[in-house]
């Protein structure tokens, strides 16, 4: 990451990772804060890692980290993974897929990943899957350029592909018409077809 792209992201992150000035302990810069999240983020160390890196308690890097992150994601996600709310986004996502792939209606292609974790504390073999390691998983829609429209992250490893699908907030938004997708279109062969997403969910 570039200095101005860190200072950027940092003045976009600091108004919600900023503390109050506290005479019990020394406040952690939100420039501090950010830097202890992106080298977790880069590194994949464990917190205790991190926190001896940075000369800090571990719950204290583990609180940095879990505070940091939901906020970049919640400045980064309205501009970068804005999802389809307006019929004319769909139905120019729908062009894209036919334009670059010839193939037409199609609103998305959708795939899953599991995602390792360690178990919670209490939750016998919620998250235990198929490949009989602990995960969540994540579901992804991408356009026609291989950009994320859609994300869902958080369902249960032990979940079958289908039931993850339905059971997302993502497949009850479909399932309840909450989108404003395109209406059916015309094959060149007269045969009429409704909005499709291409699947290929064989959780990995």
């Amino acid at each position: 990451m570039s200095p101005e792209r860190y200072e950027h992201l940092l003045s976009m992150v600091a108004p919600s990772i900023t503390k109050k000035p506290c005479q019990s302990r020394q406040i952690i810069s939100p420039s501090e804060r950010l830097t202890v999240t992106l080298r977790y983020l880069a590194t994949g160390d464990s917190q205790l890692t991190q926190a001896f890196y940075f000369r800090l308690g571990r719950t204290t890097a583990c609180n940095i980290t879990n505070e940091t992150t939901k906020a970049i994601w919640d400045v980064l996600k309205p501009c970068y993974l804005k999802a389809p709310s307006t019929l004319n986004e769909w139905e120019e996502l729908a062009n894209q897929f036919e334009n670059e792939w010839n193939f037409p209606n199609c609103i998305g292609a959708i795939d899953g990943k599991h995602v390792c974790i360690k178990a919670p504390s209490l939750s016998g073999s919620a998250y235990c899957n198929y490949k009989n390691f602990h995960s969540m998983v994540l579901l992804a829609i991408c356009d026609a350029k291989y950009c994320f429209t859609l994300v869902d992250i958080g369902s249960y490893g032990r979940d079958n592909d289908a039931s993850i699908f339905n059971e997302s907030k993502m497949g009850k938004a479909f399932k309840n018409n909450l989108f404003k997708l395109p209406k059916n279109r015309m094959l060149p062969n007269g045969t009429q077809v409704p909005p499709v997403r291409l699947a290929m969910i064989f959780l990995h």
